[in-house]
């Protein structure tokens, strides 16, 4: 009964490591891969135009703002309780009408962020397909989320990264980066 147990658990173990024989596994850091790529400078300054035009816009609107709140202030005073009532309303009306501009601002940047970066990460996407090809890999990771949280929790080694070998498409050669924990 000993032997065929023992049989058993060698024939399932070569059944399952011959499963594996196949599998080629490696990784990437597109963030890392796409951070190191020239085009990201031009992305990035524009995008800082873009967001201090935003915030020029939302500080004149708080200006305004601040500037009315001032002359309420100094004509509360003198005011009706009518009066008082109808300002301090319209304080709160443009008060609201910031914060949405301010919503909307964000809003905004992200949207034009995202679009900004489309095109530069449909190219990495390709040319990490390009190097999965290559290397014959059957899966591919991303080492991290947008979140910043490892996707992957185990690499055999640094040689499956592959991260290089996209950048090196691109022109760049340099070393991989330090393994994310």
């Amino acid at each position: 009964m000993k032997k065929i147990l023992v049989l058993i658990a060698i024939a399932f173990t070569s059944v399952f490591a011959s499963a594996q024989e196949g599998v080629k596994v490696g990784y990437v850091d597109m963030e890392y891969i796409i951070q190191k790529l020239p085009q990201v400078k031009a992305i990035k300054s524009q995008l800082e135009t873009e967001q201090k035009m935003l915030q020029n816009q939302l500080q004149r609107m708080q200006l305004e703002v601040e500037d009315k709140y001032l002359n309420y202030q100094n004509m509360a005073a003198t005011m009706t309780p009518e009066q008082k009532q109808g300002a301090e309303q319209e304080l709160q009306v443009m008060q609201q009408q910031l914060q949405e501009e301010a919503k909307k601002a964000e809003q905004k940047f992200q949207e034009s962020s995202a679009k900004k970066f489309e095109p530069l990460e449909a190219e990495v996407l390709e040319k990490i397909n390009e190097v999965s090809k290559e290397g014959d890999y059957t899966y591919v990771f991303n080492a991290r989320t947008q979140m910043g949280d490892a996707i992957l929790l185990y690499a055999k080694n640094e040689g499956d990264n592959l991260s290089p070998k996209v950048l090196a498409k691109f022109g760049i050669v340099e070393t991989a980066p330090a393994a994310t924990e």
